[in-house]
């Protein structure tokens, strides 16, 4: 996300917070249209979801003179983030094409099996010993899927059972994990789940305990899993994100830095 303050001013009208309108901006790959949204905020928020879309906060006094100025000053960050969130989607589209997917910022490949008598898909991880080459991998996973699906249900069965082991391996090494980062903060979790999440890599609900973290999570480097457990347990401390709460991050997690980057990039870069 970018930030970036100005000064301006607009009618009364269009200093109307909540109100959208639509500018474009001009990049490699073509024209790209970006929501632009007026709020009570002080700076520009320039945003690139992970679907791909385009997302502009502006305070309400701004002109729209001003957004568009923004926006083209800033077109290679656009530009980057675009190809990001487009390697990875296809991504997650291709999990059978691809042959394989990246686990604990490894690659795992995929063994299919086509059953005419299997109902119901499933899948198991099988770990190699020694390190990963390229002749052998780290990880397999055996998935078996009924041959009667046609390509778009097979590849739905598929990314979904890649979910669902990945939901298992956060859950595997979970127990190992928090303890760790609940002595050093002084606090403890009443509940976590894995789940998947759009745009955030974790969640903390302070007066209840309960921690959820993003299935992805198992996609990349073990230790963007320990930062993310950190960062919400230390939520339990202080609710903000103050200079405070970063404090207590950086002083239990000694990956911070090093994770926060590796979470904006894709897992297998």
């Amino acid at each position: 996300m970018l930030t970036y303050h100005t000064k301006g001013a607009t009618t009364k009208k269009e200093r109307a917070a909540g109100s959208t309108n639509t500018l474009y901006l001009a990049t490699c790959a073509g024209t790209v249209p970006v929501t632009v949204i007026r709020k009570r905020v002080k700076n520009f928020n320039l945003r690139v979801r992970a679907d791909g879309s385009v997302c502009l906060s502006m305070p309400a006094r701004a002109t729209l003179d001003a957004a568009q100025q923004m926006l083209d000053r800033h077109v290679r960050w656009v530009e980057k983030r675009l190809a990001r969130a487009a390697a990875a989607e296809k991504g997650r589209r291709g999990v059978l094409e691809a042959g394989f997917v990246p686990l604990w910022g490894q690659r795992a490949e995929i063994a299919l099996r086509l059953d005419e008598t299997c109902r119901h898909a499933g899948a198991r991880l099988v770990k190699e010993e020694g390190p990963e080459t390229a002749a052998k991998p780290q990880a397999v996973i055996e998935m078996t899927l009924p041959a009667a699906l046609d390509a778009a249900a097979r590849e739905e069965a598929a990314q979904a059972l890649v979910e669902k082991i990945y939901r298992a391996e956060i859950l595997r090494v979970l127990p190992a994990i928090a303890p760790t980062y609940e002595n050093a903060l002084g606090v403890q979790a009443s509940a976590w789940s894995v789940r998947r999440m759009k745009t955030r890599w974790g969640s903390c609900t302070p007066k209840t305990k309960r921690m959820r973290l993003n299935a992805q999570l198992a996609a990349y480097p073990p230790f963007c899993l320990d930062y993310v457990v950190a960062h919400e347990l230390a939520h339990l401390r202080e609710p903000s994100h103050n200079e405070h709460f970063h404090v207590l991050v950086e002083d239990c997690c000694k990956h911070a830095e090093q994770a926060q980057k590796r979470l904006r990039q894709s897992p297998l870069e």
